[in-house]
């Protein structure tokens, strides 16, 4: 018999503990990791925006793909972490609330409201359809529907459009002196706009500005970030937020992401200097296929920064 040749009982221990490894490792990458959420500031000085935004915090959440194998204690937990811990003064979702999927609209819309606070939304590629993924010419009556059970909420829908929000900042302690009353700063006016998704080839950056007068500062929401081009020079050097990736859900060492549903494989997670603006992937808050590894499902908080350069003497 060859030294080489493995024992019976030599085998049987080997073929035992790849067993457990690849049980172990189902077990980690579709019930721990899908739901352990990553929560942290990215921060981003925008020297262009008027100092009144200056430490505007924007809690950013894409691609939950809502289901009936979305565990609700996830959801609510969700809910509750940006309500009572992140406390932002805005939210924005960049799409794909449910997976083209009508059974879960309503139950989605109350999700977004839930979190009691100035909510923009736009549409990603499932949320079109309720039969399929959006392509060109193809039924839009989810979009419409979740359009319509949002109207009377705190949460604004944006289809190639903007809004402008008035963000009052807080005057700080460290500036205020004590025996004086500060005298309540002005509203700051910061532009939300969000286009149609990609796929459905009316995705228009520069019709969702039409209404930003010259010079204000905008927050662009776009799902999918092979639409940079068409979204870029209408952020006028701001800040895009997108997601549709989800990071490519399984990253493996020295490969990479798995799932690269884009172009650009530049743009699957994480900031990206475009050509005038900055654009924000985020890796997303649900999953497709319930597996993630190397991929945490993520929550962004974007604190934005408006302090002078300082130049180099």
């Amino acid at each position: 018999m060859s030294r080489f040749t493995l024992s019976r009982r030599a085998f049987l221990a080997a073929s035992a503990s790849a067993a457990g490894t690849a049980i172990g490792a189902g077990y980690y990458t579709t019930l721990v990791e899908p739901f352990w959420l990553d929560v942290h500031t990215e921060t981003h000085n925008l020297t262009s925006w008027p100092t009144g935004l200056d430490n505007l915090r924007i809690a950013h959440l894409t691609d939950l793909h809502l289901d009936a194998r979305t565990p609700r204690d996830y959801l609510r937990e969700l809910s509750r972490r940006v309500r009572e811990e992140i406390k932002p003064d805005l939210v924005a979702y960049t799409g794909d609330l449910t997976t083209h999927d009508a059974d879960h609209l309503a139950e989605g819309a109350d999700w977004l409201a839930s979190f009691n606070l100035p909510t923009f939304v736009c549409l990603g590629n499932h949320d079109y359809d309720p039969a399929t993924s959006v392509r060109p010419f193809r039924p839009m009556s989810l979009a419409e529907d979740l359009e319509r059970l949002l109207r009377n909420t705190s949460v604004r829908v944006l289809r190639n459009s903007a809004v402008p929000l008035n963000l009052t900042p807080t005057p700080s302690a460290a500036t205020t002196a004590p025996s004086t009353s500060p005298s309540p700063a002005p509203p700051t006016e910061l532009w939300i706009a969000g286009v149609e998704d990609f796929y459905t080839g009316l995705c228009d950056g520069n019709a969702a500005v039409a209404s930003v007068p010259p010079g204000s500062p905008r927050l662009m929401l776009c799902h999918n970030p092979d639409a940079w081009r068409l979204v870029d020079d209408a952020a006028d050097g701001g800040l895009v937020l997108s997601g549709h990736t989800h990071g490519g859900q399984i990253r493996l060492p020295f490969f990479g992401p798995i799932l690269v549903p884009v172009q650009d494989r530049d743009k699957v997670a994480g900031l990206v200097q475009l050509t005038r603006s900055k654009m924000y992937v985020s890796r997303g808050v649900g999953y497709l296929l319930r597996a993630r590894f190397n991929c945490r499902p993520e929550l962004a908080v974007h604190r934005i920064l408006v302090r002078p350069t300082i130049s180099p003497t």
